[in-house]
């Protein structure tokens, strides 16, 4: 699987996939993956050399979805249209597609070592595994090695190492080169080469962690005003959140993360803190110093007297309305349940486009009021028809005005004054008699 190595897939966040069609029926696969967590992108393996041939292999955002969906591994999958798809961990066919290729390149190697030697092929493979045998007794144990690796490197990394670990008795059944009659068969995969062959795999793919391109929160400093290339404290709380949400990170490495975005006076805050505290302590303490700490009563006020600005959009108005209901029912201001009834009396009352607030009959919705999403969806439709309608207004006023037409009288008659006045020399001005 070259593709695997040239693109830099994330090994444990993919699954592979056959019968892949290429057409719109695929779109039923799509959404039966997507119930599982967002992916990241989707490769088609071209080479037709290869036993996958075909083959599609879906890579997620997060280590997490392939975890939920494993239990199911492999699974077939049939959409509507009777079309069906076999659905694997990449993990594990990449390992055994990489042994069983490391396994041929090692037999391989030997039969010319043994060529430019002089010595049978017998004799050079019993002295390498003389050779492994010693190695593996003065080496840690296999488990001890993933122990170390797991600390040290992304967490996201253990589902690889796991899958590498369970597969490693399937070598006894990848297919070996032909050996001479007099070569006994267990000298091929002897417990001490499976020890070496999953070590090795642990140690080489324990790199590929950097790949894992590590998510980095903005920069905070709680500087009023806030700079243009920060965030204030409610946006950068909220990526953080997703941080601990986040299962393929350990609280080590989302209190690196904290740190990282943090700039005085922020970072002097969470100074006295210990290297070992967790990242609530960090969040806890940020929080005291750069929270919100208005009563939740009063931020409800404040949503009440919230209105329509000039010029302002009833979907941007929305927005505003939401923003401070949110505050109001993070300080507990507000009852989670009549949030969407207070939003929508809100809306009525401070909006001041009635027509809107007509047309869509909100005033009869207060019993059984929209969520934020559905009122935010009618309200930017409804604003679309109206700029078509005023464009196609104007469109149309401007094709059917008049031009304007002006006319140039030129007089070429002489004025004929009466007897009593004459022209005097100058010719310009008449003169009364």
């Amino acid at each position: 699987m070259d593709v695997v190595d040239r693109e830099n897939v994330k090994v444990p966040n993919s699954v592979i996939i056959g019968g892949i069609t290429d057409t719109d029926v695929d779109e039923d696969l799509i959404d039966f993956l997507n119930k599982y967590g967002r992916t990241a992108r989707t490769l088609k393996i071209d080479d037709p050399q290869s036993p996958y041939h075909k083959n599609a292999i879906v890579e997620y955002e997060s280590g997490a979805a392939v975890a939920a969906l494993e239990p199911l591994l492999p699974y077939t999958f049939k959409s509507p249209n009777e079309v069906t798809y076999e659905i694997r961990t990449l993990s594990t066919e990449y390992v055994s597609a990489i042994t069983n290729s490391a396994t041929h390149s090692f037999f391989s190697e030997l039969r010319k070592i043994a060529q430019i030697s002089g010595k049978s092929f017998e004799e050079v493979l019993q002295d390498h595994l003389t050779g492994c045998a010693q190695s593996v007794a003065s080496s840690p144990e296999p488990s001890e090695i993933m122990v170390s690796t797991q600390e040290t490197q992304n967490e996201t990394l253990e589902p690889d190492a796991t899958n590498m670990s369970v597969n490693a008795p399937e070598l006894v059944n990848q297919p070996q080169p032909d050996l001479p009659p007099s070569m006994p068969r267990s000298f091929i995969t002897p417990p001490e080469v499976q020890k070496v062959v999953v070590e090795h795999i642990v140690r080489s793919e324990a790199p590929g962690s950097q790949f894992n391109a590590p998510f980095r929160l903005r920069q905070f400093s709680g500087k009023q005003p806030c700079p243009s290339h920060e965030v204030d404290f409610d946006t950068w709380r909220h990526s953080v959140e997703l941080i601990l949400q986040d299962p393929s990170l350990s609280d080590l490495q989302r209190s690196r993360r904290i740190l990282d975005s943090l700039v005085p006076p922020a970072a002097n805050v969470v100074r006295p803190l210990s290297p070992q505290a967790s990242p609530s302590a960090y969040l806890e303490l940020l929080n005291s110093a750069f929270g919100t700490v208005e009563d939740g009563d009063e931020l409800f006020a404040k949503f009440l007297n919230t209105f329509q600005d000039a010029g302002e959009k009833p979907s941007q108005y929305l927005h505003r309305l939401q923003t401070a209901l949110t505050k109001a029912l993070k300080r507990g201001g507000v009852v989670a349940s009549e949030a969407d009834r207070h939003l929508l009396r809100q809306f009525c009352r401070g909006c001041w486009d009635n027509a809107l607030l007509a047309d869509l009959q909100l005033g009869r919705r207060r019993d059984n009021p929209p969520s934020f999403t559905e009122l935010l969806l009618q309200l930017r439709v409804e604003e679309d028809k109206q700029m078509a309608k005023e464009n196609r207004m104007k469109k149309y006023f401007a094709a059917t005005r008049p031009k304007a037409a002006s006319h140039a009288i030129v007089a070429n008659t002489i004025l004929q004054l009466p007897s009593r006045y004459r022209i005097t020399s100058n010719n310009s001005v008449p003169v009364l008699l």
